[in-house]
């Protein structure tokens, strides 16, 4: 598989807890991901190739890009540690609700 890349600016990103541990989670087309990894920007070689890694071991993979880093997510069943992931340091994006994100249905979203 090949992984998917995202702007994070777009993502809907949470927490949420899973066998006892929290993570931050993304939700894209009716599917959970999970950080695994988190990059900052000049790091971006290493999170390619984490991503390409996972998506070698045929888990679904999302590379995502911010001012801050990349982000590499995989698919929430898989079982793949998280590694030196904060979930609410400074230097990584925080979670969004869906009401921060942009209304695609109006007329003033693409302005």
């Amino acid at each position: 598989m090949t992984p998917m890349f995202l702007n994070e600016a777009i993502a809907q990103t949470f927490v949420f807890y899973q066998d006892g541990s929290l993570y931050r989670g993304l939700a894209l087309q009716h599917r959970l991901f999970k950080l695994v990894r988190y990059f900052h920007a000049g790091n971006r070689d290493l999170a390619f190739g984490t991503g390409w890694e996972l998506s070698d071991q045929r888990w679904e993979v999302i590379i995502s890009a911010s001012p801050q880093g990349y982000g590499v997510w995989v698919d929430v069943r898989a079982n793949v540690a998280c590694v030196g992931v904060d979930l609410f340091g400074d230097d990584m994006p925080q979670p969004r609700s869906q009401a921060a994100l942009p209304d695609w249905n109006s007329d003033t979203a693409f302005v």
